[in-house]
């Protein structure tokens, strides 16, 4: 994690200054679709970075989680998903955290 600091000079002198810590620095996936991209998979999934820098925003709690399953949908589901480990590749091969926000919802046909 990082910290942000902000100060606002007029010439040399400091006229405001604070800070925001934690910040994250990384990439931010929305997830959208149907089943699939919700909790129906049969197997539950466990983020495998030691640094746990896969998350999900749990939208019930107002916070990021890690992203093991079953992951935080609107739509309820409880069972397995591909995000842990697509957030571990993720992770891998851009060297940043990954959050996924989760929207879908499933039991919808595709025309909805």
């Amino acid at each position: 994690m990082y910290r942000f600091e902000l100060r606002c000079r007029q010439a040399e002198v400091v006229t405001h200054q604070g800070a925001v810590e934690p910040v994250g620095v990384g990439e931010v996936f929305v997830v959208a679709g149907q089943s699939y991209a919700t909790n129906c998979n049969d197997e539950k999934l466990s983020v495998t970075d030691p640094q746990k820098r896969v998350v999900a925003f749990d939208t019930a709690k107002g916070t990021w989680v890690v992203a093991n399953d079953p992951q935080p949908a609107p739509d309820g589901s409880k069972d397995g998903s591909i995000w842990p480990p697509v957030g571990d590749a993720l992770v891998k091969e851009f060297g940043v955290p990954v959050a996924f926000a989760n929207v879908a919802v499933g039991a919808t046909a595709t025309s909805q």
